[in-house]
């Protein structure tokens, strides 16, 4: 069973000390994000356009209990004009059912990774995310729709936890089947002989849970640089957590177990796209054919008198 399967694993996984001063950075100084609603825009590169949203994102964990889980996207990054392929990847964890009984959290992630035609070495951020859990009619399609919005935007292709049966079929249903990273090669050299089929997504094994633990931790604590003070002495060490800027997520982290007892989809959702990250690494970052893109870098006015990557409406 589950709880056999982690029973002695049940301390906590990740260094609250280095979470801590991460929380506290991002409460003093950090970025908290911009909450958007995503919506279809024909006159928009991604056929995405966003506007403010007066909804408030769930950034606490636990979720508090008088939260609205019709959520909104929060950016902490808007996507680079028209997207190059591969510059972005995300992952998702959604849940298989609509019961109030549980309360897990559809969570997406998208995630920057390196871009060699910018030199942006450590990049590796998250830049937006979207947590919820739609009430209205259509559920848990409404979390799989704003999903595909998000990801369009972005132009994401998105590793999914496949244990969600649901998912795959609506994403080809809207012929947004090419959104959906096939099945990883990773899973054979994780799991030898593994027979799995599933065309697309990856499915919550312990071997693999194991294995996303680990890509997180490494995550965590790469060394990007010295923390210099003023007088120029090295006070300290800059740690890849303090790419991560969601609170959520950071508090998530802290409790982190592996018992099965608690929903964590924060954290199996980094999970997921750090594996991902590994899958794509050797995936150059490709622009599109565009003559006029480096004139349009450079004068916006230009730009937005064309089609634009994404739009706003106030």
């Amino acid at each position: 069973s589950g709880k056999e399967m982690f029973g002695s694993r049940g301390a906590k996984r990740f260094d609250g000390h280095i979470l801590d001063s991460a929380i506290a950075a991002i409460r003093k100084f950090g970025n908290l994000g911009t909450p958007v609603e995503l919506f279809p825009d024909a006159d928009a590169l991604s056929g995405v356009g966003f506007k403010l949203s007066n909804k408030v994102p769930i950034s606490e964990y636990p979720t508090p209990h008088n939260s609205d889980l019709n959520s909104c996207v929060n950016i902490f990054e808007f996507p680079d004009v028209n997207p190059p392929a591969n510059l972005y990847i995300a992952s998702m964890d959604s849940y298989n059912q609509d019961s109030s009984q549980t309360t897990s959290l559809g969570c997406i992630y998208i995630y920057k990774r390196l871009n060699s035609v910018k030199g942006e070495g450590t990049r590796r951020v998250l830049v937006a995310e979207y947590l919820a859990r739609p009430t209205q009619a259509f559920g848990k399609h409404e979390f799989y729709r704003i999903s595909a919005l998000l990801l369009q935007m972005y132009n994401a292709k998105c590793l999914h936890e496949n244990e969600d049966h649901e998912v795959t079929p609506w994403f080809y249903n809207q012929n947004l089947e090419h959104l959906l990273a096939d099945q990883p090669d990773i899973i054979r050299s994780i799991i030898p002989g593994s027979g799995v089929k599933r065309t697309k997504g990856i499915h919550a094994d312990k071997h693999l849970i194991i294995a996303a633990e680990n890509k997180i931790q490494r995550y965590l604590y790469e060394k990007l640089g010295d923390i210099v003070n003023e007088e120029g002495k090295i006070t300290g060490q800059k740690l890849g957590v303090s790419r991560i800027p969601s609170l959520a997520l950071l508090q998530e982290l802290k409790e982190y177990t592996s018992l099965t007892n608690k929903n964590f989809d924060r954290v199996r959702t980094l999970g997921w796209l750090l594996l991902f990250e590994e899958e794509v690494i050797n995936l150059d970052v490709k622009h599109e054919d565009n003559e006029d893109l480096e004139d349009m870098l450079v004068n916006t006015g230009k730009f937005y008198k064309r089609k634009r990557s994404f739009s706003y409406q106030s």
